[in-house]
């Protein structure tokens, strides 16, 4: 497993810029082995950190990348090109780019995964876990709470990370608790009507009186269910 140094000193060996990171990287040994724990685990973005201990292959961004695994860890699957970026598997660990994180959380929960874990800032795991009437609750919100309960959320300190991120990070896991066999239409609706989340919804043409972010997932999945849109 590679700590903050080996890190630091794989990254010099190898020439690699920190501009190639991308993202903030967990270091931290604790949460690291909490992760380890749930077995097989697909990691769609990830920098050499830690995640080629749990996986035969990962999503890297440039080739230096790729050199430094192939010869400080030849036990490793190093692809020659970027894998898919969502193999099949069970558990996804998200530590993706900042301008990515919603996007994986989105992808990882439409194509159904069991448990979505992992890391990002703490605002985007504020709007996902967000209760109707805040003004964070949004689509995003919706769709994870209504397939998924949010077993956990919180913050994590700066030097779990390197380099040390730009602003607070945080920790989270959803685990399915509802199988759905229209995922993809349901969010399309979802994004259709939070776009004018203050709007009655009376005024959208539902004969509901509340607004989108007054209403419950499960409030939101029936109007879907009932509406047919």
């Amino acid at each position: 497993m590679l700590l903050v140094p080996d890190l630091r000193k794989l990254m010099i060996k190898y020439r690699i810029p920190p501009s190639l990171l991308r993202k903030e990287v967990l270091v931290d040994t604790e949460f690291i082995e909490e992760f380890a724990g749930h077995g097989d685990v697909v990691f769609p973005h990830a920098f050499p950190g830690f995640v080629f201990r749990y996986v035969g292959g990962t999503a890297l961004d440039a080739e230096p990348m790729r050199s430094a695994l192939r010869q400080e860890y030849p036990h490793v699957s190093v692809p020659d090109s970027e894998p898919e970026e969502f193999p099949s598997g069970v558990n996804v660990f998200v530590e993706a780019p900042p301008e990515r994180t919603r996007d994986v959380i989105t992808r990882a929960v439409l194509l159904g995964f069991e448990h979505v874990f992992g890391v990002a800032r703490e605002s985007v795991v504020l709007s996902v876990t967000a209760e109707p009437g805040w003004k964070e609750y949004s689509a995003l919100s919706a769709l994870v709470q209504t397939f998924y309960e949010v077993v956990d959320a919180y913050r994590l300190p700066s030097d779990a990370f390197y380099p040390h991120p730009r602003g607070s990070m945080a920790g989270f896991f959803f685990k399915r608790v509802r199988e759905y066999g229209d995922v993809e239409g349901y969010y399309r609706f979802l994004q259709c009507i939070f776009q004018n989340k203050r709007k009655r919804l009376s005024n959208m043409g539902f004969d509901d009186d509340r607004r989108p972010f007054e209403l419950e997932p499960r409030e939101l999945l029936e109007l879907y269910e009932t509406t047919g849109r």
